[in-house]
């Protein structure tokens, strides 16, 4: 229709055309925007209410606290076994190899059995009236015997009859009487002190008292 005037035209403020030839900045201020910024969210507005305990958790809880009673129930009425020491060789070349040794030492019922084994990779050398094992060349062969030790008891027994001159290390365990097994991953006892100056022998000697109450000499290096 003639002379009518488009929604664009009735929204704008008076003396600005959209098609006239002149242009004019729009001064958008507060007194010029139509239309006002919603106000802020009144703070004072009580908050839903939110369900703080669930029925469905505190039945789980409940549940939890049953089974832990229960449980503890269980253990109590039927302990857990202790865990099974597994028999191990130990791997003799000294006195050990000695039954009545050995008997008196582990407080044994029973004369103890012996298997005659060999060992590689340790050279064996005197350290005073004693035996001892040193770190050497893999080609290396010790003669010797091995025994099963049937507790933790008889290896710390073993451990305070070496005194700390001496020191568990393992070994490879080789069986030299046909039976089966044939070899056996198991522990022997080395030296524990300065084994170059025991085995160049430039040493000197020290006293140390045994488990059995004798006094023996050990290498220290001068």
């Amino acid at each position: 229709m003639r002379g009518s005037k488009s929604i664009g035209q009735l929204l704008l403020p008076p003396g600005l055309a959209v098609n006239g030839r002149k242009k004019h900045k729009l001064n958008l201020n507060m007194e010029t925007t139509p239309f006002a910024p919603p106000l802020p969210p009144d703070r004072k507005m009580p908050r839903p209410q939110i369900e703080t305990e669930s029925p469905f958790l505190a039945k789980l809880a409940s549940a939890l606290e049953n089974y832990l009673e229960n449980l503890q129930a269980e253990l109590d009425r039927n302990p857990p076994e202790p865990e099974r020491y597994s028999p191990k060789y130990y791997f003799f070349y000294g006195t050990l190899r000695q039954p009545e040794v050995l008997t008196r030492i582990l407080e044994l019922q029973q004369p103890p059995k012996y298997r005659p084994a060999r060992i590689w990779g340790w050279p064996l050398s005197n350290w005073g009236p004693y035996r001892t094992l040193l770190d050497g060349p893999a080609g290396n062969i010790v003669e010797g015997d091995a025994y099963v030790v049937q507790s933790q008891e008889d290896e710390d027994k073993l451990a305070h009859y070496e005194t700390s001159a001496y020191k568990v290390t393992p070994c490879s365990i080789e069986f030299t009487d046909d039976q089966v097994p044939l070899k056996a991953l198991g522990k022997t006892f080395m030296y524990s002190g300065d084994a170059e100056a025991l085995r160049g022998g430039n040493f000197r000697s020290c006293a140390m008292g045994t488990s059995d109450g004798h006094e023996i000499s050990f290498a220290q290096s001068q």
